[in-house]
């Protein structure tokens, strides 16, 4: 996709924007140039990188983001996340965190060579799905702070597995031993919610919003478009406005924003 020009949202100014998913703001000249999008995302900050995936309405990859840290690149840490993502980007989210409702029934789940690395040998693909999502809850519970940390999430999880793995073969004389090593290591890395987590615990509709909210993109399908009726407050209130400053919108436009004044 070529890059266009328009108005970036950070400076203001008029320059070459990137890629992005947001019709809202593409389509009204609007968006983020290179430089704010390096600028506004910091390295080893997870959450600057979802803030700019849920901006542009772009997946966000655990795997992706971290071989991005890994890499060093501090003042391009947006440019080389998102040439990372460009072929999964292109493929429709295929293998992301980001999943769209009937993701499993085009594709399934993609084993990736992150998450070979990660795991290493001796697990079947269904099992790696489970260590996969296992893992993205710890990080849902408590974010990692080092790398360290994060081995020790993956080492934990392994745990969970072998643990699941005795339950079903009925190995009597493992359970007792894995299980105490599986709570010990919990409560080491302040885990306890796992522990205190119920099977059957229902979410609260803020939770799964906002669950939904950090894990999935923006779905394009006509019965979400602006239902509250908050895409035209921001085109009349916001966009319009910043169109006039720039000498952008159109005579309709501007006298839209004096109906009902009279």
């Amino acid at each position: 996709m070529a890059n266009r020009e328009g108005i970036c949202v950070f400076c203001h100014n008029k320059k070459s924007l990137i890629d992005s998913n947001n019709t809202l703001l593409s389509e009204n000249g609007f968006g983020v140039c290179r430089s704010c999008s390096n600028r506004n995302v910091v390295l080893e900050n997870k959450q600057s990188f979802i803030d700019m995936c849920l901006l542009l309405n772009m997946p966000f990859l655990i795997d992706k983001y971290e071989n991005t840290v890994e890499s060093g690149k501090k003042n391009v840490a947006w440019s080389t996340y998102k040439s990372r993502i460009s072929k999964v980007w292109m493929e429709g989210f295929a293998s992301s965190v980001f999943e769209y409702e009937d993701q499993d029934k085009q594709e399934g789940f993609v084993i990736t060579d992150e998450m070979k690395a990660r795991w290493g040998t001796g697990y079947e693909a269904s099992e790696i799905e489970v260590l996969e999502l296992s893992l993205r809850n710890l990080y849902a519970i408590k974010e990692p702070a080092t790398k360290f940390e994060v081995e020790k999430y993956i080492s934990n999880v392994k745990l969970k597995i072998a643990l699941d793995r005795a339950f079903e073969e009925n190995d009597v004389k493992a359970i007792p031993a894995l299980r105490k090593a599986y709570e010990d290591d919990c409560k080491t890395l302040g885990l306890e919610a796992v522990l205190n987590t119920k099977e059957d615990k229902i979410e609260s509709v803020g939770e799964s919003i906002r669950h939904w909210e950090a894990t999935k993109p923006v779905p394009t399908r006509k019965e979400y478009e602006d239902v509250d009726g908050y895409a035209e407050y921001l085109n009349k209130w916001y966009i319009t406005p910043l169109k006039r400053n720039f000498g952008m919108a159109s005579e309709e436009e501007v006298n839209e924003l004096y109906e009902g004044t009279e």
